[in-house]
Protein backbone atom coordinates (compact mmCIF):
# COMPACT_ATOMS: atom_id res chain seq x y z
CA UNK A 1 0.00 0.00 0.00
CA UNK A 2 1.43 3.48 -0.78
CA UNK A 3 2.30 5.79 1.50
CA UNK A 4 -0.16 8.16 3.16
CA UNK A 5 1.34 11.39 2.01
CA UNK A 6 2.09 9.73 -1.56
CA UNK A 7 -1.36 10.81 -3.54
CA UNK A 8 -1.53 14.36 -2.15
CA UNK A 9 1.87 14.98 -3.23
CA UNK A 10 0.78 13.81 -7.20
CA UNK A 11 -2.50 15.38 -7.04
CA UNK A 12 -0.73 19.01 -6.07
CA UNK A 13 1.38 18.33 -9.02
CA UNK A 14 -0.99 17.78 -11.14
CA UNK A 15 -2.89 21.01 -9.89
CA UNK A 16 -0.08 22.74 -10.80
CA UNK A 17 0.27 21.51 -14.11
CA UNK A 18 -3.55 22.62 -14.65
CA UNK A 19 -2.53 26.02 -12.59
CA UNK A 20 0.00 26.84 -15.34
CA UNK A 21 -2.03 26.18 -18.48
CA UNK A 22 -4.84 28.18 -16.88
CA UNK A 23 -2.82 30.95 -15.95
CA UNK A 24 -1.53 31.83 -19.14
CA UNK A 25 -4.37 30.92 -21.51
CA UNK A 26 -6.52 33.32 -19.18
CA UNK A 27 -4.14 36.20 -19.22
CA UNK A 28 -2.81 35.32 -23.22
CA UNK A 29 0.45 36.75 -23.51
CA UNK A 30 3.72 34.86 -22.58
CA UNK A 31 4.84 35.18 -18.92
CA UNK A 32 8.03 35.55 -17.37
CA UNK A 33 8.80 32.18 -14.90
CA UNK A 34 9.78 35.37 -11.89
CA UNK A 35 5.69 36.34 -13.10
CA UNK A 36 4.18 32.81 -13.10
CA UNK A 37 5.76 31.92 -10.10
CA UNK A 38 4.61 35.31 -7.86
CA UNK A 39 0.91 34.78 -9.58
CA UNK A 40 0.52 30.91 -8.32
CA UNK A 41 2.59 31.35 -5.44
CA UNK A 42 4.81 28.36 -6.50
CA UNK A 43 8.37 28.37 -5.62
CA UNK A 44 10.75 29.66 -7.85
CA UNK A 45 12.87 26.02 -7.34
CA UNK A 46 9.91 23.80 -7.68
CA UNK A 47 8.23 26.03 -10.80
CA UNK A 48 11.97 25.60 -12.42
CA UNK A 49 11.93 22.04 -13.35
CA UNK A 50 8.11 22.02 -13.90
CA UNK A 51 8.10 24.45 -16.79
CA UNK A 52 10.92 22.68 -18.21
CA UNK A 53 9.04 19.00 -18.62
CA UNK A 54 6.06 21.48 -20.16
CA UNK A 55 8.20 22.38 -22.66
CA UNK A 56 9.86 19.14 -23.22
CA UNK A 57 6.05 17.61 -23.60
CA UNK A 58 4.96 20.82 -25.98
CA UNK A 59 2.33 22.39 -23.86
CA UNK A 60 4.46 25.20 -23.18
CA UNK A 61 6.57 27.32 -25.50
CA UNK A 62 9.80 28.88 -24.19
CA UNK A 63 10.94 32.00 -26.01
CA UNK A 64 14.50 33.07 -24.93
CA UNK A 65 13.67 36.58 -26.16
CA UNK A 66 12.24 38.09 -23.38
CA UNK A 67 12.39 34.64 -21.42
CA UNK A 68 8.76 33.96 -21.48
CA UNK A 69 6.45 31.00 -21.51
CA UNK A 70 3.61 30.65 -23.63
CA UNK A 71 0.95 27.82 -24.35
CA UNK A 72 2.40 25.10 -26.45
CA UNK A 73 1.30 23.65 -29.78
CA UNK A 74 0.67 20.43 -28.36
CA UNK A 75 -2.34 21.95 -26.12
CA UNK A 76 -3.96 23.18 -29.14
CA UNK A 77 -3.47 19.79 -30.92
CA UNK A 78 -5.77 18.19 -28.12
CA UNK A 79 -8.73 21.07 -29.14
CA UNK A 80 -7.91 20.31 -32.72
CA UNK A 81 -8.10 16.41 -32.06
CA UNK A 82 -11.90 17.30 -30.07
CA UNK A 83 -13.20 19.26 -32.82
CA UNK A 84 -11.71 16.80 -35.03
CA UNK A 85 -13.57 13.75 -33.65
CA UNK A 86 -16.55 15.55 -33.31
CA UNK A 87 -16.43 17.12 -36.90
CA UNK A 88 -15.85 13.20 -37.76
CA UNK A 89 -18.87 11.96 -36.54
CA UNK A 90 -21.33 14.45 -37.83
CA UNK A 91 -19.55 13.62 -41.67
CA UNK A 92 -19.67 10.06 -40.99
CA UNK A 93 -23.45 9.65 -40.16
CA UNK A 94 -25.15 9.63 -43.76
CA UNK A 95 -22.27 7.37 -44.75
CA UNK A 96 -23.17 5.37 -41.56
CA UNK A 97 -26.61 5.71 -42.78
CA UNK A 98 -26.16 4.60 -46.15
CA UNK A 99 -24.09 1.66 -45.47
CA UNK A 100 -26.39 0.67 -43.46
CA UNK A 101 -29.56 0.69 -45.60
CA UNK A 102 -26.99 -1.21 -48.00
CA UNK A 103 -26.09 -3.79 -45.65
CA UNK A 104 -29.30 -4.24 -43.60
CA UNK A 105 -27.21 -4.19 -41.04
CA UNK A 106 -25.56 -1.59 -38.13
CA UNK A 107 -23.07 0.65 -39.03
CA UNK A 108 -20.43 1.74 -36.30
CA UNK A 109 -17.30 4.66 -36.78
CA UNK A 110 -14.88 3.93 -34.25
CA UNK A 111 -11.51 5.47 -32.72
CA UNK A 112 -8.65 4.84 -31.02
CA UNK A 113 -8.71 5.60 -27.55
CA UNK A 114 -5.31 4.18 -25.74
CA UNK A 115 -5.14 0.56 -26.39
CA UNK A 116 -8.98 0.25 -27.08
CA UNK A 117 -11.46 1.80 -29.47
CA UNK A 118 -14.42 3.05 -29.36
CA UNK A 119 -17.37 3.75 -30.81
CA UNK A 120 -18.52 7.98 -32.16
CA UNK A 121 -21.06 7.21 -34.14
CA UNK A 122 -23.33 4.48 -35.25
CA UNK A 123 -26.61 3.69 -37.57
CA UNK A 124 -28.72 0.42 -35.97
CA UNK A 125 -30.56 -1.68 -38.48
CA UNK A 126 -34.08 -1.93 -38.41
CA UNK A 127 -34.12 -5.23 -38.20
CA UNK A 128 -35.95 -6.99 -35.23
CA UNK A 129 -32.51 -8.39 -33.79
CA UNK A 130 -29.50 -6.11 -34.71
CA UNK A 131 -26.28 -4.98 -32.88
CA UNK A 132 -26.65 -2.05 -31.09
CA UNK A 133 -23.66 -0.79 -29.09
CA UNK A 134 -23.60 1.79 -27.29
CA UNK A 135 -22.42 5.16 -28.35
CA UNK A 136 -18.88 5.76 -25.95
CA UNK A 137 -18.26 2.06 -25.49
CA UNK A 138 -14.87 0.77 -25.57
CA UNK A 139 -12.99 -2.45 -26.47
CA UNK A 140 -9.46 -3.76 -26.84
CA UNK A 141 -8.14 -3.10 -29.87
CA UNK A 142 -6.96 -7.05 -30.03
CA UNK A 143 -10.60 -8.25 -30.23
CA UNK A 144 -12.72 -6.71 -32.48
CA UNK A 145 -12.67 -5.93 -36.16
CA UNK A 146 -12.62 -2.26 -35.53
CA UNK A 147 -9.60 -2.70 -33.14
CA UNK A 148 -7.63 -4.74 -35.60
CA UNK A 149 -7.77 -2.51 -38.66
CA UNK A 150 -6.85 -0.09 -36.58
CA UNK A 151 -4.17 -1.63 -35.05
CA UNK A 152 -3.28 -3.37 -38.27
CA UNK A 153 -2.42 -0.34 -39.75
CA UNK A 154 -0.44 1.73 -36.30
CA UNK A 155 2.92 2.92 -37.46
CA UNK A 156 5.03 -0.03 -36.84
CA UNK A 157 6.75 1.46 -33.89
CA UNK A 158 3.67 2.06 -32.19
CA UNK A 159 2.04 -1.95 -33.04
CA UNK A 160 5.25 -3.18 -31.61
CA UNK A 161 5.17 -1.59 -28.83
CA UNK A 162 1.71 -2.75 -28.03
CA UNK A 163 2.05 -6.16 -28.98
CA UNK A 164 4.84 -6.36 -26.77
CA UNK A 165 3.48 -4.85 -23.76
CA UNK A 166 -0.40 -6.05 -24.06
CA UNK A 167 -2.27 -9.50 -22.44
CA UNK A 168 -4.40 -10.86 -24.65
CA UNK A 169 -7.12 -12.93 -22.79
CA UNK A 170 -10.01 -14.96 -24.33
CA UNK A 171 -13.79 -13.26 -24.27
CA UNK A 172 -15.00 -16.23 -25.98
CA UNK A 173 -13.52 -19.50 -27.45
CA UNK A 174 -12.71 -17.62 -31.29
CA UNK A 175 -10.80 -14.50 -29.65
CA UNK A 176 -7.49 -14.49 -31.14
CA UNK A 177 -4.86 -15.34 -27.98
CA UNK A 178 -1.44 -16.07 -29.47
CA UNK A 179 0.40 -13.16 -30.54
CA UNK A 180 1.95 -14.98 -32.82
CA UNK A 181 -1.52 -15.55 -34.71
CA UNK A 182 -2.03 -11.88 -33.92
CA UNK A 183 0.51 -10.70 -35.78
CA UNK A 184 -0.14 -12.85 -38.45
CA UNK A 185 -3.67 -12.12 -38.82
CA UNK A 186 -2.91 -8.09 -38.84
CA UNK A 187 0.22 -9.04 -41.42
CA UNK A 188 -3.21 -9.75 -43.53
CA UNK A 189 -4.80 -6.74 -43.01
CA UNK A 190 -2.38 -4.63 -43.98
CA UNK A 191 -2.39 -6.61 -47.51
CA UNK A 192 -6.39 -6.91 -48.08
CA UNK A 193 -7.88 -3.44 -45.89
CA UNK A 194 -10.24 -5.14 -44.40
CA UNK A 195 -10.92 -8.22 -41.48
CA UNK A 196 -13.67 -10.74 -40.53
CA UNK A 197 -14.68 -11.07 -36.78
CA UNK A 198 -16.30 -14.41 -36.22
CA UNK A 199 -17.42 -14.44 -32.66
CA UNK A 200 -14.50 -12.99 -31.01
CA UNK A 201 -15.95 -10.85 -28.36
CA UNK A 202 -19.76 -12.11 -28.17
CA UNK A 203 -21.06 -15.26 -29.12
CA UNK A 204 -23.66 -15.08 -31.97
CA UNK A 205 -22.01 -12.07 -33.28
CA UNK A 206 -19.77 -10.81 -36.51
CA UNK A 207 -18.33 -7.74 -37.91
CA UNK A 208 -16.76 -6.24 -40.56
CA UNK A 209 -14.08 -3.81 -40.45
CA UNK A 210 -11.66 -1.56 -42.64
CA UNK A 211 -9.62 1.32 -41.73
CA UNK A 212 -10.11 4.62 -42.17
CA UNK A 213 -6.50 6.08 -43.15
CA UNK A 214 -5.22 9.70 -44.15
CA UNK A 215 -2.59 10.51 -46.69
CA UNK A 216 0.34 8.89 -44.72
CA UNK A 217 -1.73 5.72 -44.12
CA UNK A 218 -2.23 6.83 -40.19
CA UNK A 219 -5.36 4.90 -38.99
CA UNK A 220 -7.80 7.94 -38.38
CA UNK A 221 -10.62 5.31 -37.17
CA UNK A 222 -12.14 2.66 -38.50
CA UNK A 223 -15.79 1.72 -40.27
CA UNK A 224 -17.51 -1.69 -39.23
CA UNK A 225 -21.04 -3.62 -40.00
CA UNK A 226 -21.85 -5.96 -37.68
CA UNK A 227 -24.84 -8.99 -37.78
CA UNK A 228 -25.54 -11.80 -35.91
CA UNK A 229 -24.39 -15.61 -36.85
CA UNK A 230 -27.71 -16.48 -38.50
CA UNK A 231 -27.81 -14.01 -40.90
CA UNK A 232 -24.73 -14.12 -41.87
CA UNK A 233 -23.68 -16.24 -45.38
CA UNK A 234 -21.53 -15.67 -48.30
CA UNK A 235 -24.35 -13.92 -49.93
CA UNK A 236 -24.07 -11.45 -47.71
CA UNK A 237 -20.73 -10.86 -47.20
CA UNK A 238 -20.29 -10.04 -51.05
CA UNK A 239 -22.47 -7.19 -50.30
CA UNK A 240 -21.06 -5.98 -46.85
CA UNK A 241 -17.36 -6.04 -47.92
CA UNK A 242 -17.86 -4.05 -51.31
CA UNK A 243 -20.33 -1.42 -49.55
CA UNK A 244 -17.94 -1.38 -46.54
CA UNK A 245 -14.84 -0.10 -48.83
CA UNK A 246 -16.84 2.41 -50.69
CA UNK A 247 -18.08 3.87 -47.14
CA UNK A 248 -14.46 3.94 -46.07
CA UNK A 249 -13.57 5.74 -49.65
CA UNK A 250 -16.61 7.57 -48.96
CA UNK A 251 -15.36 9.43 -45.62
CA UNK A 252 -11.54 9.74 -46.99
CA UNK A 253 -12.85 11.98 -49.64
CA UNK A 254 -15.49 14.33 -47.48
CA UNK A 255 -13.82 13.95 -43.89
CA UNK A 256 -10.63 13.51 -44.59
CA UNK A 257 -10.37 15.62 -48.03
CA UNK A 258 -8.35 13.14 -49.58
CA UNK A 259 -7.66 13.13 -53.50
CA UNK A 260 -5.85 10.40 -53.66
CA UNK A 261 -4.99 6.66 -52.13
CA UNK A 262 -3.37 6.53 -48.85
CA UNK A 263 0.56 5.65 -48.99
CA UNK A 264 -0.05 1.83 -47.66
CA UNK A 265 2.58 0.66 -45.37
CA UNK A 266 4.12 -3.40 -46.40
CA UNK A 267 3.03 -6.02 -44.47
CA UNK A 268 5.60 -6.87 -41.61
CA UNK A 269 6.14 -10.00 -39.71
Amino acid sequence: MAAPHAAPQYVKSAARVLDVLELLAGWRRAMTHAEIAEHLGIPKSSLTQLLRNMVQRGYLAYEPVGRTYRIGAKFGELSLRRAALHNLSELAQPILNWLSATTGESAFLNVLVGDNVQLIARAVSSQPVASAREIGSLSPLYVTSSGKVILANLPDEMQKDYLERIELRAYTEYTIVSKKKLKEVLAEIRRTGWYFANQELCVGLVAFGAAILNSSGFPMGSLTVSLPTFRYSQKARAVIVPALQRAVHDMQVNALGMDRKPRRKAATA
